[in-house]
């Protein structure tokens, strides 16, 4: 028992050490990134409820699906859209509970701002040292199911006798900075015009 709980603090350790050397060997180009306005920034500079209002006015939801859709931005990869895919993300077209058009351009923006635990990604280190990613899509008490992507096939079923040591994250699975992956203010308005369009809509407006 003493030698598992070796082995998981060291890992915890490893864990928080890559993070410190990631930084240190990627400072430099880091603070030259930073001196670069991208997107992003661009964007978080302004307020979220004046970037909702401008996608009401100004956005275009067909152009937005497009984006959505696209392989750059990589959406639908994560965000089914219908009820028949198990998704990564949240179904964007049947939102659980209500959300408002600031709430959409934050999960953007900001993904990582509020996560909710149906969505909230666990690490796992097995006894056995394998080490897993992924949402928990089942659990009871003989495994746990996580899936790490879009696909049915991303997901994995751990036996709970071989979790050692399980940690939460609070990072959201979605990227931050995806933005970047659009070319101006225009195509993030469309994007969000067309998120707002589904929420509306529901499935038969997104598909």
């Amino acid at each position: 028992m003493s030698n598992r709980r070796g082995v998981a603090c060291l890992w915890l350790a490893v864990v928080g050490l890559n993070v410190v050397l990631v930084s240190g060997l990627f400072g430099e180009s880091s603070q030259a990134l930073a001196q670069i306005v991208t997107l992003e920034k661009q964007l978080l500079a302004e307020s979220p409820v004046d970037l909702a209002a401008d996608a009401r006015e100004k956005g275009d939801a067909s152009r937005g699906a497009l984006l959505f859709h696209s392989p750059g931005l990589g959406c639908a990869k994560c965000h089914a859209g219908d009820a028949a895919s198990p998704g990564l993300g949240p179904d964007l077209a049947a939102w659980e509970t209500e959300v408002d058009d600031v709430f959409l351009v934050d999960s953007v923006l900001r993904p990582s701002k509020l996560i909710r635990d149906k969505f909230r990604s666990v690490m796992i280190l097995t006894h056995e040292g394998r080490t897993v990613t992924g949402v928990p899509k089942q659990r009871d008490a003989d495994s746990i199911t996580v899936q790490s992507g879009g696909l049915e096939t991303d997901q994995v079923t751990i036996a709970s006798d071989d979790v050692d040591v399980e940690q939460k994250s609070d990072v959201s699975i979605m990227p931050a900075g995806q933005v970047n992956a659009l070319r101006r203010r225009q195509e993030f308005l469309d994007l969000t015009a067309y998120l707002i369009a589904i929420r509306d809509g529901g499935i038969e407006t997104a598909r």
